[in-house]
């Protein structure tokens, strides 16, 4: 972030500091930290995934969180003409469903967005939990002032019905209610018993949230990025 480049140049550690990503991640990132609006930044949160991956593959590089960067002739949120405004209603906050928001209301519609956590965010919330992934607060962060400034009504610990959607009188319903923890097909949902020994089986969601604990010899089904480091 800004402030931190600040007090590394204040402190005469650097004479200068550069960057690259944190620039796909928000082009106006300069002028945004010259006019004192650092909470504006929208933060790279160094997954590499459409940066460097993409180069390496010999792909057009773009960014996770700004997938405009790279495709900025393609990819325009033109406005609407007034009597094309519709009234969307968007179902869940995760990163696809605020994307969403934002874009349809910078766009000139009338956006409401449903979330029946008590926070924006979905499961970036456990994402930001794991050690080395502190930048996603940072996304959740730009996100939350974006829908402030698009006027995107938000209603927390809504989980709203098909009734209420229709009763709303949306032109459009988006469902961006993300994914579910899959339960692995063992004898028993909770437990086994292997010989004399109690195993207890526990999803990402439960350890991630402190609902269950795991013991000192761990078995850890799935080899994606949470799993490798959260251990």
């Amino acid at each position: 972030m800004p402030e931190v480049a600040e007090s590394i140049l204040a402190n005469g550690d650097s004479d200068m500091v550069s960057m690259a990503r944190p620039f796909l991640a928000d082009p106006n990132f300069v002028l945004k930290a010259k006019q004192g609006k650092s909470h504006l930044i929208n933060t790279c949160i160094g997954c590499n995934q459409a940066c460097l991956d993409h180069t390496f593959s010999g792909l057009r590089a773009s960014c996770l969180v700004n997938p405009m960067s790279g495709y900025e002739t393609s990819l325009k949120l033109t406005p609407v003409e007034t009597s094309k405004t519709l009234r969307i209603a968007v179902i869940g906050s995760g990163p696809a469903g605020l994307a969403c928001a934002v874009s349809s209301a910078t766009r000139g519609h009338k956006v409401d967005l449903f979330e029946k956590d008590n926070k924006i965010g979905g499961q970036f919330n456990l994402a930001k939990l794991i050690p080395g992934k502190e930048e996603f607060y940072e996304t959740l962060r730009y996100f939350k002032h974006q829908l402030q400034l698009t006027n995107v009504n938000v209603f927390l610990g809504k989980e709203v019905t098909v009734e209420q959607l229709v009763e709303g009188k949306y032109d459009r319903v988006v469902l961006a209610t993300g994914v579910t923890p899959r339960s692995i097909k063992i004898q028993n949902k909770s437990t086994v018993v292997n010989g004399k020994h109690k195993v207890n089986i526990e999803s990402y969601y439960d350890i991630l949230t402190g609902k269950s604990s795991f013991g000192k010899n761990v078995a850890i089904i799935g080899a994606g990025f949470k799993a490798n480091i959260l251990f």
